[in-house]
């Protein structure tokens, strides 16, 4: 579909959203009508985007979380374009992701790698009738239908595909194919893990594809995915049952990071050739064509920083950055037999998020500290490595860089492209800024306006604490105020928290009224 242009800045690539479309009846007897209206997606206001396995870029494209959606955002001179990439879980995929044989079309919902833990779920899932009306009138999606939360992504190095990992119970990891438009049908659906998925990782050769569940999921799983066609099968896995925050690849190898955890996941090249046959006698029968290897993983030794959180990492070829909350920045040490983690450099603020470009790390701080390293100085074990600091007014959330800029991502929801050289906190007058305003806040409501208005703004949003905002149908934020809030106190904080979305809500309608 062709981009609009909005603002001068912004092209819209709309996209058939599958919201309130034509769906099949699951049972003869039950008619449905044939069609039915369709929305069209035109674009996304702020991110949900709150560390940096929900942001990542390649080539001229950078992609972040927003709700239940991914928008792949590419970026042209002074104008950038917005794609939208998400999927309802009755979708059905184009291929369904294989345990041990090239994916084929499917012809029914997607089926699990080892589907035998969830069985008996997706045999209830079926069964349901309260899934769909009897009635040719319009109907509301069940809690099973609605799509759920993009928790993470990851954007293969080839630029070809988008993998999105969701949230909550029987999440699925997506993959898409990235040279279309907006889609709402993924190329692949992996429904392998139960609870959740943590981050999604690509090799840099873009042949596999990690996926990890949360902690009570406990499973890390690596996806040889095909290059021209996106056929996906499981190559390796093994149990992860850590807090991790990040995960990178280095090499053929697999670095996870978390609460007191760093390990480093060994990829067999040869885990899933096909067995041939021996060359002398019948003593030891070739491996079944179903057999697996485990995913051999081991610790990487802590030492000092043993009750440290690793937070986020950065890759460039051969060399690995890992940094900490406490503002530990890390670099490993040793070879094949034993690898340990050694601190080179402190900063003294808490680190969100870290980027390599050349030889130089960016790192930005949550509470807008900014800091650019010597990444020869710092492998070498340089304490005077440290190039610069600078203070931002707000704390970054990700940071990235695409071929001709770079683009960082506020505790605010905003997102902004900025040319290649510039520094949070320290350029006052960039030579090139595009700003995508957030809301800064969760949305406690949304209120159309009459127009034309004063603000020229289309629509207000307002949150729990008074914010109000308005903005135009380009997605820009035409202004904001703050306005005072009184509710009466109440002891149970939980209680305190309801009333004050109900009064706020109230507060507003009302006063939208008069």
């Amino acid at each position: 579909m062709t981009a609009t242009p909005s603002s001068n800045r912004l092209k819209l690539t709309p996209s058939n959203s599958p919201f309130l479309t034509s769906r099949r009846a699951r049972s003869p007897l039950r008619g449905r009508p044939v069609f039915e209206s369709r929305l069209s997606l035109k674009r996304v206001v702020g991110t949900t985007c709150r560390s940096p396995t929900a942001f990542d870029t390649v080539n001229d494209c950078f992609a972040y979380t927003a709700g239940g959606a991914v928008v792949v955002v590419t970026v042209d001179g002074d104008q950038y374009t917005q794609r939208f990439y998400r999927a309802r879980p009755s979708v059905v995929s184009l291929y369904s992701a294989s345990q041990h044989a090239p994916s084929t079309p499917t012809t029914s919902t997607a089926p699990k790698a080892n589907d035998s833990r969830n069985r008996a779920a997706g045999h209830r899932d079926s069964h349901s009738g309260s899934d769909w009306s009897d009635g040719p009138g319009p109907r509301t999606w069940t809690s099973r239908e609605r799509i759920k939360a993009a928790t993470c992504l990851g954007l293969s190095p080839d630029g070809k595909y988008l993998a999105v990992g969701e949230t909550g119970y029987a999440p699925r990891v997506l993959i898409f194919n990235l040279q279309e438009t907006s889609s709402d049908v993924p190329l692949v659906s992996i429904n392998e893990h139960t609870f959740g998925v943590n981050a999604v990782a690509w090799s840099p050769d873009s042949k596999y594809l990690a996926s990890l569940g949360a902690a009570n999921d406990g499973y890390l799983y690596v996806w040889k995915v095909d290059s021209r066609t996106g056929h996906t099968k499981l190559f390796q896995q093994n149990r992860c049952t850590s807090y991790v925050k990040d995960m990178v690849w280095l090499g053929n190898s697999l670095i996870t990071l978390g609460v007191r955890h760093i390990k480093m996941w060994k990829i067999d090249e040869n885990a899933g050739v096909s067995p041939t046959k021996p060359k002398f006698g019948l003593d030891h029968p070739p491996l079944s064509p179903n057999s697996q290897k485990t995913l051999p993983g081991r610790n990487i030794i802590l030492g000092g920083l043993l009750e440290a959180t690793f937070n986020c990492a950065a890759v460039d070829g051969g060399r690995l950055i890992i940094c900490t909350e406490a503002g530990e920045v890390c670099i490993l040490e040793g070879d094949d037999k034993q690898t340990k983690i050694i601190c080179v450099l402190n900063l003294d603020f808490f680190i969100s998020t870290i980027e390599i470009r050349g030889d130089v790390a960016y790192v930005g701080g949550k509470d807008g500290n900014f800091a650019k390293i010597d990444v020869i100085g710092l492998m070498d074990g340089s304490k005077d490595c440290l190039i610069g600091i600078s203070q931002n007014p707000t704390g970054l959330t990700a940071l990235g860089f695409t071929s001709n800029n770079s683009v960082t991502v506020d505790a605010k929801g905003s997102i902004d492209i900025w040319d290649l050289d510039y520094i949070p906190g320290q350029s006052e007058n960039p030579s090139y800024h595009i700003h995508i305003p957030g809301q800064g806040e969760p949305v406690a409501g949304i209120y159309p306006m009459q127009r034309p208005n004063e603000m020229q703004a289309a629509f207000l949003t307002w949150s729990n604490s008074g914010v109000v905002t308005f903005w135009d149908l380009d997605g820009q934020m035409k202004k904001s105020i703050s306005i005072p809030l009184e509710f009466m106190s109440v002891p149970d904080a939980t209680v305190e928290s309801s009333n004050q979305s109900i009064e706020s809500h109230r507060y507003f309608q009302a006063r939208m009224h008069t």
